[in-house]
């Protein structure tokens, strides 16, 4: 669901073009789709009541294995709206929830840390306008980070049904740290 709204964004930064209401996908399979506006706000908004999980593995210092372990899902319990000058083609403002990821960190079957990490982490980080509007995608593990001795993670932070993002590279502490890098 996420991967359809960043593909989205990615043909409407890269057309270089006044948006249209009705784009063009390319799915994993390859197959290309056309979908209208609507059509992408009610995927998006679908993706409210699905969590969805995921998992990575790596080796830490010496002789360590490392799992990672999340969720990625809804915060139904606030509303952000997004204002209708912000949308293209877009006649009405678009009512959305923040997103948050919980993520469980485990050294040689112990769990060495458990955090839950939400746009709000990031505010200091990113332009205005995505501190304002913005909402999390779902993360993808980097790896761990031997350098920083930290666990880095991909996020990406977006204005929903445009084509305004950033990413962003959280790096976790062994002790609950946050580390924002571009």
């Amino acid at each position: 669901m996420q991967k359809l709204l960043v593909v989205f964004l990615i043909i409407l930064i890269s057309c270089g073009e006044k948006p249209k209401t009705t784009a063009s996908f390319v799915n994993a399979a390859g197959d290309s789709s056309i979908l209208s506006i609507d059509a992408v706000r009610r995927n998006y908004e679908r993706s409210y009541t699905q969590a969805t999980t995921f998992s990575g593995l790596d080796e830490g210092k010496p002789g360590e294995e490392i799992r990672i372990a999340g969720k990625y899902y809804c915060v139904l319990n606030s509303v952000l709206t997004i204002p209708e000058k912000l949308i293209p083609d877009n006649k009405q403002e678009f009512k959305t929830h923040e997103f948050a990821t919980d993520i469980l960190i485990i050294s040689n079957r112990d769990t060495i840390l458990g955090k839950t990490i939400t746009v709000k982490d990031f505010k200091r980080n990113i332009p205005s306008n995505l501190a304002e509007y913005g909402v999390l995608s779902e993360p993808v593990f980097v790896g761990y980070n031997e350098k920083d001795d930290q666990f880095d993670f991909h996020f990406g932070i977006s204005i929903p049904l445009t084509n305004t993002a950033v990413s962003r590279i959280a790096g976790i502490k062994r002790d609950g740290e946050l580390v924002i890098r571009e």
